[in-house]
C-alpha cells in the first residue's frame, strides 16, 4: 500500500521563496529519518517552465496572487496530480523506478524492498 503526499516548504536561508516536494510512502516499510521514500520536487524538464515554477515560489516577486495560484494549480494538476493518477501500487511504484536512467536519488533501503539491481551501490 502507497500513501500519496506533497507539502510546500520554505528554502531555509534564502528568503521568501518555497519549494514543492511531493512523492510516495511505502506502508509496509520502516521510515526511518525520511519523510517520504520516494520523493520528487515540482519542476518541469521544460526549462522555460522550470524558471517560471521557482518564480511562482519566489514570494518576493511581484506576482498577482490570482495568477500566481492559477498558474500553481496548472503545473501542480499535471505534474503531481498527474503522477499521484498513474501510481497507486507498489507494482505500479516498482514499473515507474525501472524506467529511470538512473537510481541514485532512491534511498537504498527502497532499493533493497523492492530487491533492485544496485541496491549494494552506494
Amino acid at each position: 500500500m502507497l500513501v500519496c503526499e506533497f507539502y510546500l516548504a520554505p528554502r531555509v536561508n534564502y528568503g521568501n521563496y518555497y519549494h514543492i516536494d511531493y512523492g510516495f510512502i511505502i506502508k509496509n516499510l520502516e521510515l526511518g529519518r525520511l519523510v517520504m521514500h520516494i520523493y520528487h520536487r515540482l519542476s518541469s524538464l521544460d526549462q522555460g517552465e522550470s524558471i517560471r515554477i521557482k518564480e511562482l515560489l519566489d514570494f518576493e516577486i511581484s506576482i498577482p496572487d490570482e495568477d500566481r495560484k492559477n498558474e500553481l494549480k496548472k503545473f501542480i494538476e499535471r505534474e503531481i496530480f498527474g503522477m499521484f493518477d498513474n501510481i497507486h501500487t507498489e507494482k505500479d511504484l516498482l514499473m515507474e523506478l525501472k524506467k529511470r536512467d538512473h537510481l541514485n536519488d532512491i534511498p537504498l533501503r527502497v532499493k533493497k524492498y523492492f530487491g533492485l539491481e544496485d541496491a549494494d551501490e552506494c
